[in-house]
């Protein structure tokens, strides 16, 4: 991509966002210091309605229309805001570090099938509210396995594995997104044209919801839904969670992954970071007013437990004292906190695990 054309995407972003920072454009232009620098220089004198904020990034003042007329059609453009920022982090902290490398890769085309015919008497505006939700999933599931989604095409996505972030089994990564795809968009399919109706899982659904019922009388509940692909372990999840017995709880959703059994937590802190309503676009000043006012809301007397909660979600300031803890102390801290935390919060909570389906020889955790 040429100078001029990064100039017409970024003025476009920024006439649809309000502000962007320059570590974000940064990143998602691949820009080292003298390219953002003449980047910042042209559009402040070019487009008046553009303005510095205090050097933390760019503001656009205008109307959304007042911008001049950019590129943004679907096809071949950039994913200017697809990256969340934790994994933007992890790509800057390792760019240096594989400058010049040569790497073994997996890459991942998916599209939309049959987009072609369903868009081809809808006009542009119409097209994109279709097709934006599908990227989205799809983009969701690239980012679930740590992968990059490199372009967008229209109606599909090409994605890497392995790079910018060395992983070394990012073939089995591309796979698992594949899948990942494949569900999230039977998931959002089913959302959009209806359900057919369910038949043949009434028993396990009175299962179910008598564990909601002792749940709701003070005894704590887990329900584990085991089983192969495709015999309906979603739709029963969902049949749940919709049903009138169900209505006015909280419902929080973590997942599972096969490369998160190296972290500690892993669905907890999902979870933490679902119960708090931290997005993966929040950026670290954000994550901790989310999570301090979520805390204190629920107690004041959990202020102790803040420090270990936003270590686990990696939004500690850097002069915290929490951070001089040896490990042990610092382990045992944050699942402290966690227990207070959850025994607090989990009395109107109903929480669910996505159901996966347990290959020979695996456990589900």
């Amino acid at each position: 991509m040429d100078f001029v054309a990064a100039l017409d995407q970024v003025i476009a972003l920024l006439r649809q966002r309000g502000r962007v920072t320059y570590r974000t454009l940064q990143l998602q232009f691949t820009l080292t210091d003298e390219q953002l620098a003449a980047l910042k220089d042209e559009l402040l004198y070019s487009q008046p309605q553009v303005i510095d904020d205090a050097g933390q990034g760019l503001v656009w003042t205008g109307d959304s229309g007042t911008a001049p007329a950019a590129p943004v059609e679907l096809p071949g453009q950039a994913p200017l805001t697809c990256t969340p920022p934790y994994l933007a982090e992890q790509i800057l902290t390792s760019r240096s570090a594989l400058e010049g490398e040569h790497k073994q890769v997996t890459v991942l085309f998916a599209d939309l099938k049959g987009s072609m015919e369903l868009l081809a008497d809808r006009d542009p505006e119409e097209a994109r509210q279709l097709l934006d939700p599908v990227l989205e999933r799809m983009m969701d599931a690239v980012h679930r396995y740590e992968g990059t989604v490199n372009q967008v095409m229209g109606d599909g996505i090409m994605a890497v594995f392995g790079a910018p972030l060395a992983h070394e089994d990012h073939t089995v990564r591309a796979c698992y997104a594949a899948l990942a795809m494949q569900e999230a968009i039977r998931r959002y399919s089913a959302e959009v044209r209806g359900l057919t109706p369910c038949v043949g899982r009434q028993t396990e659904l009175e299962v179910v919801q008598r564990a909601l019922a002792q749940a709701g009388a003070g005894q704590g509940q887990v329900v584990a839904l085991v089983g192969e692909a495709g015999v309906g372990k979603s739709r029963l999840v969902y049949e749940f969670v919709h049903a009138h017995s169900t209505q006015g709880g909280r419902m929080l959703e973590s997942a599972s992954v096969s490369y998160g059994k190296a972290t500690p937590y892993f669905p907890v802190i999902d979870l933490l970071r679902r119960y708090c309503a931290v997005d993966d676009r929040d950026d670290t000043r954000t994550v901790r007013a989310k999570v301090t006012g979520q805390v204190l809301t629920l107690d004041a007397a959990l202020q102790d437990t803040i420090p270990a909660l936003l270590a686990l979600l990696e939004a500690l300031p850097d002069d915290s004292p929490f951070r001089t803890l040896d490990p042990v102390q610092s382990k045992n801290s944050c699942a402290l906190a966690l227990r207070i935390a959850t025994c607090i919060a989990a009395s109107p909570t109903q929480v669910l695990r996505r159901p996966v389906a347990v290959p020979t020889g695996a456990t589900s955790g």
